[in-house]
């Protein structure tokens, strides 16, 4: 299956639950600035990253705790 996008709109104190397989984007279309928090379990030891080609997603780089954030 190739990825998919979709969009959900969040208001203040909203909270989004989701699994390991999801990768998001978070954006404030707003014009007041904005916070969001991530909570993570088990605690993230590699975060990676990607851009999208089509349907399909690219991992374009990796970040390990401790060394890169």
């Amino acid at each position: 299956m190739g990825a998919r996008e979709g969009a959900t709109g969040l208001t203040a104190g909203r909270v989004r639950y989701f699994g390991p397989h999801r990768v998001h984007r978070v954006t404030n279309r707003g014009v007041e600035p904005a916070v969001s928090v991530h909570v993570y379990t088990p605690r993230l030891t590699v975060m990676h990253t990607y851009r999208v080609e089509g349907r399909v997603l690219v991992r374009i780089g990796t970040e390990r705790a401790g060394v890169d954030w």
